[in-house]
């Protein structure tokens, strides 16, 4: 199938839209957490046992780093590129059941966000990695009930820390970066790979 110009454009503005909707939601939820943060604190004095002068000290440290960091980052996002400034967004995972259309369902890692934002966060980035670590599965004797598996780690520190870049059965992951499917989870090895990206 060969897309024609029309349909073309159509997909860049609507894939535009869709960053500016993501951007403006993003925003709003940014600053509505800092103005509701005063109230918050009221609750956190009895959670951590501090008074509340000093937890909203941590609020006026943020309003402060936010007005003055964001003139540089406007700046260097006008004369550089917005989106070559790496925007790094952490979750945490959770185990969901998928249909696959094709073969049985399965579990699977995916973001621990709302099924919704998840799809629309997932599609809009450039990259969604899985941090984990390596393990193999022993299966072992349990009685009567037959055999059980054992998750036993592979690599010293409790298993060896990797970071998948491909989706698969066991987690969402995508990248388009051209990057190997697995990395050891380290910064150096990261940039190394995006490095050697272009050249695959």
């Amino acid at each position: 199938m060969i897309a024609s110009p029309t349909s073309t454009t159509n997909t860049d503005d609507t894939a535009r839209r869709r960053s500016i909707a993501f951007l403006n939601i993003a925003n709003g939820f940014d600053h509505f957490i800092l103005l509701i943060y005063p109230t918050v604190v009221i609750g956190l004095e009895a959670v951590y046992g501090r008074p509340y002068s000093e937890l909203i000290a941590l609020s006026t440290t943020a309003f402060v780093a936010f007005g003055l960091f964001s003139l540089p980052a406007g700046w260097i996002g006008d004369h550089w590129s917005r989106r070559n400034m790496l925007a790094i967004l952490i979750a945490h995972a959770k185990v969901e059941r998928f249909e696959d259309p094709e073969n049985s369902a399965y579990d699977r890692y995916t973001p621990r966000l709302h099924k919704h934002a998840a799809s629309l966060v997932s599609e809009w980035v450039d990259a969604v990695f899985f941090a984990t670590r390596r393990y193999r599965v022993q299966k072992e004797s349990a009685g009567f009930s037959g055999e059980r598996g054992i998750a036993s780690p592979i690599g010293a520190d409790g298993g060896e820390r990797i970071l998948r870049t491909v989706g698969g059965p066991a987690c969402v992951a995508k990248n388009r970066f051209n990057l190997p499917a697995e990395l050891p989870l380290s910064w150096d090895a990261f940039m190394t790979a995006m490095a050697a990206g272009g050249d695959r």
